[in-house]
C-alpha cells in the first residue's frame, strides 16, 4: 500500500511540473521597428510583443554595442531609445527576447525606412550632426574641450589629433603655439557627404600649460633664465625666483646666483606685467665656473717657490671681480715629503704663493686649487718646478796617505746630497794646483821631501761646491843622517 502511494504522489508531482512549465513559459512574440532620431536610435516594440527582458546589438564597422531593456505589459508605448551613437553612420542591429532560461528568442524587425529591406541583415544610419550639437566643454590648461551627445571620437577631421573623450565630454590637446590665436575644430558627420561642423574657440593664456614653459638657463653668470612663449603672445612674460636648499624665504634672482651652488628656480607668469596667479614647474639651476689659472710669474731660489697667477673665466669673466667667496688652496711637495702649504695672497682675479724651507735642486710638484665657500672646485693648476741647485752637503771622510816619502795619495767615499746636476770631486794642494774626477781618487807625486803641504778637497756639483775639509800632511826626508 505504501508503495502505491508513494507511486501516486510522484506521478503528481511530475505531472504539476509539466503544467507549470507550460503556463510560465509561453513562446515569445516579439516584432519591432528602429527609426533614426537625434544623437542616435529608437526600437519601437509592437503591442502584441511579450513582456520582459530584450537585449539589442548594435555592429558598427565590427565593433558591437550591447543594451538591454525591459518591456512592460501594460505600457502603451513600448519604445527604448540608445543614444550618444556616431552621426551619419551605418548600424547594423538585432533585437533577441531573453528567456527565463537565458536563452533568447530573435525578434522580427517590421520595416525599416533608414536602412536595407534584407530581413537577414537589417542596418539603420543615423541622422547628420546639425550646428549647435558640439557645444563648448570649457577650459583646461593645455587642452580645449567639447561637450556633445553624439560620439563625436572618430569625428575631427582638423587638425589631425585624436579625441580623448570620456562619455559626453571630449579633450583635444592644444600645441603650445595654440595660446592667443582662435583654434578651429572641424568635425564631420560621418558617411553624408562633406557635411561638416566647424567649432571656433579663442585660446587665451588660461589655456596655457605651465609645465610646457620650457627655460634656457645660462651656462655662465651673471645668471639669466629665459622662457620659451608661445609667439602669438605677446605680453607674455616670466618672472624667475630661485632659492637655495628649498628656503622659500630668502629667494634670490638669476642675476644674483652664486657659482657652485644648487638652486631651485620657479616663474610668476604675467599677462601685460599683471600676474596670472600661475607659477612654472620648479627647475634645477647651478652654475658651475670654468676657470684657467695663467702662471705669470716665477721667483725660484734654492729653497723657496714663489707663483703668481691669473684667473680668467669663460663663462663667468664678468661676474669674476665680484666672487668674493672664491679663494685658493696652495699646495707644494715631492713625492717623498708632507705636503707643505705655502703663504696664500689671493684675490678673485689671481692670487700669489710663495713656499719657504724647500730642498735644493728638488722637482716639486705645486697645485694651485680653486675652492668656492671653502670647498675645492675643479680646474686645479698643477705646477712642476725644480728648485735652484744648493750647496753640496759637506764631506765627512777623507784618507791622505803617503806612499812614497814624496808621494801624497788623497781618496774619499762622498755619500752626502750633491743638491745639483753633477758630482765632480776636487783636491787641492797648497790651494794651488787643483784636481778634478768623479772617483775622489788623488795622487800628488814629484814632492818636495821633508815639507809640509796642505790638502783641500771638496765636492761640486756643476754650480756650488762643498765646504772644504783640510788636512796638514808632511812628506819624509829620504837621505836624512841623524
Amino acid at each position: 500500500m505504501a508503495a502505491l502511494w508513494a507511486l501516486a504522489i510522484l506521478l503528481l508531482c511530475a505531472a504539476n511540473i509539466a503544467l507549470a512549465k507550460f503556463w510560465t513559459q509561453p513562446p515569445a512574440q516579439c516584432f519591432y521597428t528602429v527609426t533614426s532620431i537625434p544623437f542616435g536610435l529608437r526600437i519601437d516594440m509592437r503591442l502584441n510583443s511579450t513582456a520582459g527582458n530584450y537585449r539589442i546589438n548594435l555592429i558598427e564597422e565590427g565593433r558591437l554595442k550591447t543594451e538591454t531593456f525591459n518591456l512592460q505589459s501594460l505600457n502603451p508605448n513600448p519604445a527604448h531609445e540608445i543614444k550618444h551613437l556616431k552621426p551619419c553612420t551605418k548600424y547594423q542591429y538585432e533585437v533577441a527576447f531573453i528567456n527565463n532560461d537565458g536563452s533568447e528568442t530573435f525578434c522580427n524587425h517590421t520595416e525599416d525606412k533608414n536602412g536595407t529591406t534584407d530581413p537577414m541583415i537589417p542596418t539603420v544610419t543615423t541622422e547628420e550632426m546639425r550646428k549647435g550639437d558640439i557645444k563648448d566643454g570649457g577650459s583646461t590648461p593645455g587642452f580645449i574641450s567639447f561637450q556633445s551627445d553624439w560620439n563625436i571620437s572618430s569625428s575631427l577631421s582638423t587638425p589631425n589629433k585624436p579625441l580623448q573623450c570620456i562619455n559626453k565630454s571630449c579633450h583635444l590637446k592644444l600645441d603650445f603655439e595654440d595660446i592667443c590665436s582662435d583654434f578651429t575644430a572641424t568635425f564631420t558627420s560621418g558617411n553624408c557627404g562633406n557635411s561638416s561642423i566647424n567649432v571656433t574657440k579663442s585660446i587665451t593664456v588660461d589655456f596655457l600649460d605651465p609645465s610646457e614653459i620650457k627655460p634656457i638657463v645660462s651656462t655662465g653668470l651673471p645668471a639669466t633664465i629665459e622662457p620659451m612663449l608661445p609667439s602669438k603672445c605677446k605680453n607674455l612674460s616670466v618672472d624667475y625666483t630661485c632659492s637655495e636648499n628649498g628656503n622659500v624665504n630668502d629667494s634670490k634672482e638669476p642675476s644674483d646666483l652664486e657659482p657652485f651652488t644648487d638652486y631651485n628656480c620657479t616663474g610668476l607668469i604675467k599677462d601685460n606685467n599683471v600676474s596670472l596667479d600661475k607659477r612654472t614647474p620648479p627647475i634645477h639651476v647651478r652654475i658651475d665656473c670654468r676657470f684657467t689659472l695663467d702662471i705669470t710669474n716665477r721667483k725660484i731660489t734654492n729653497t723657496s717657490i714663489e707663483l703668481t697667477w691669473t684667473t680668467t673665466s669663460d663663462n663667468c669673466q664678468k661676474a669674476l671681480p665680484g666672487l668674493q667667496k672664491l679663494s685658493y688652496n696652495c699646495s707644494c711637495g715631492t713625492h717623498k715629503s708632507t705636503i707643505t702649504t705655502g703663504k696664500l695672497m689671493p684675490r678673485p682675479d689671481g692670487g700669489k704663493c710663495s713656499f719657504t724651507g724647500l730642498s735644493p735642486y728638488t722637482e716639486h710638484t705645486c697645485d694651485i686649487d680653486p675652492t668656492y665657500k671653502k670647498d675645492r672646485v675643479e680646474h686645479r693648476r698643477r705646477v712642476y718646478q725644480r728648485t735652484d741647485a744648493g750647496t753640496p752637503e759637506d764631506i765627512k771622510h777623507v784618507t791622505v796617505t803617503l806612499p812614497e816619502n814624496n808621494v801624497i795619495t788623497v781618496s774619499c767615499d762622498y755619500k752626502g746630497h750633491l743638491f745639483g746636476p753633477q758630482k765632480i770631486h776636487r783636491a787641492r794642494l797648497n790651494n794651488e794646483e787643483v784636481h778634478e774626477n768623479k772617483n775622489c781618487e788623488f795622487e800628488f807625486r814629484d814632492l818636495s821631501y821633508s815639507t809640509s803641504y796642505t790638502v783641500v778637497v771638496t765636492v761640486f756639483n756643476g754650480k756650488l761646491e762643498s765646504k772644504p775639509k783640510i788636512i796638514h800632511i808632511s812628506t819624509k826626508c829620504t837621505f836624512c843622517f841623524h
